[in-house]
């Protein structure tokens, strides 16, 4: 079953705030640079099962 993931305002903030250098706020921008790739990754797998 397909899952939406939802990130809260605080994580996108952290995620776009280029003056953010902790390091929490690189751990979440490299969390949320791995979930991207991720879903490009099962994105790219549908459409190869869908053709």
């Amino acid at each position: 079953m397909p899952r939406l993931i939802i990130l809260d305002s605080g994580v996108l903030g952290i995620i776009t705030n280029p003056k953010s250098t902790s390091i929490e706020s690189q751990k979440c921008k490299l969390w949320y640079r791995d979930l991207l790739e991720k879903v490009k990754i099962l994105l790219y797998r549908k459409l190869l099962t869908m053709k």
